[in-house]
């Protein structure tokens, strides 16, 4: 993923779990609201000093602006799966943490080729 894509994206993404607009962001960072939605489309390539004014009013340190969030939407959705696991009867459980296994098991076969 282009660079300028991933950040925008980025940005996106911590704008919406924060509850922003793009309006309230461009206030925030002193930007405009046309040059907010450019970023997040990966249009425009920000500055330097515009991920410190973005990384300030997003309220985040500015390497957290190259970070992707796959990691964080893994983890949530390893933890909505655990909690549909929990109601699993032990039978069931067990066959299910026994595919998962093998599943995981094949796959780094894969890439391992």
């Amino acid at each position: 993923m282009r660079a300028t894509i991933l950040v925008g994206s980025v940005i996106r993404e911590l704008r919406k779990q924060r509850k922003l607009s793009q309006e309230q962001l461009a206030l925030r960072a002193d930007l405009t609201t046309s040059y907010i939605g450019m970023l997040e489309r990966g249009l425009k390539s920000p500055t330097v000093d515009t991920l410190e004014k973005l990384s300030s009013a997003l309220e985040v340190n500015i390497a957290e602006l190259f970070h992707s969030s796959e990691k964080s939407k893994n983890d949530s959705q390893l933890k909505k799966l655990s909690e549909r696991v929990e109601h699993f009867s032990d039978p069931t459980k067990s066959k299910f943490i026994e595919t998962v296994y093998t599943l995981a098991s094949l796959i780094k076969c894969e890439d391992e080729t």
